[in-house]
């Protein structure tokens, strides 16, 4: 995996464990969403196909919370088009985005700042358990 994303989250670990600011945090959460973001760009997965499934919805999960800091990091804002608006499920994480579009970001929504690691290692795993397909 790419340095640049163990960085971005080691960062926001760090933040997690010694707290400064709400801003800082925000901050080093948007960095560790927007990276995570490229990651998966970088990996091939741009648009999510018609069908739902977990790779999707994880994809696409990942992309609602990058878009959440795409604009404002230290005031973050959920902007969900209405196709995303919808309950994402898969392995252990279950979170509504439904009636989150227009209202200020906060932690709870996304189950707590540390359900970014946990959509890290999903994308990871699923990246794993796809590469195959890929490969000639």
């Amino acid at each position: 995996m790419g340095n640049y994303l163990d960085e971005a989250f080691d960062l926001l670990r760090i933040e997690l464990e010694n707290p400064t600011a709400e801003n800082e945090l925000f901050v080093r959460y948007g960095t560790a969403a927007r990276t995570l973001d490229t990651f998966r760009e970088e990996k091939g997965l741009n648009r999510p196909p018609l069908a739902w499934d977990d790779l999707t919805m994880c994809v696409s999960l990942i992309r609602q919370i990058r878009n959440v800091f795409a604009h404002n990091t230290i005031e973050p804002k959920w902007d969900i088009k209405e196709r995303y608006r919808m309950v994402y499920e898969f392995d252990d994480i279950s979170i509504s985005l439904m009636d989150k579009h227009g209202h200020d970001f906060q932690f709870d929504h996304v189950d707590g700042p540390e359900t970014l690691f946990a959509l890290r290692a999903a994308l990871e795993t699923r990246i794993r358990d796809t590469s195959h397909l890929h490969s000639t």
